[in-house]
């Protein structure tokens, strides 16, 4: 694959393996690569994790049934 880019960005990139960030403008590049797709695939899930949210506002949360069954054993446990 071959691939242009603006002289600044590539000027940039030169600077990162001039100070030994990367070996090479490849891995520069590909790491680069990496990180783009791993922030798309985070978008995706926060969408997922929003259609949930929007799927189950009517429900109780998590906390509140929790702190309803700590009430109930607070009753239970403390005895007549």
């Amino acid at each position: 694959m071959n691939v242009r880019v603006s002289s600044k960005l590539l000027r940039e990139i030169e600077e990162l393996v001039r100070r030994k960030r990367f070996k090479s403008k490849k891995e520069a590049v590909e790491e680069a690569l990496r990180l783009l797709i791993a922030r798309e695939k985070v978008k995706e899930i926060d969408s997922l994790i929003e259609e949930i949210r929007k799927g189950t506002e009517g429900m109780p949360s998590v906390s509140e049934k929790l702190l309803e069954g700590r009430e109930e054993e607070d009753v239970h446990s403390a005895g007549p």
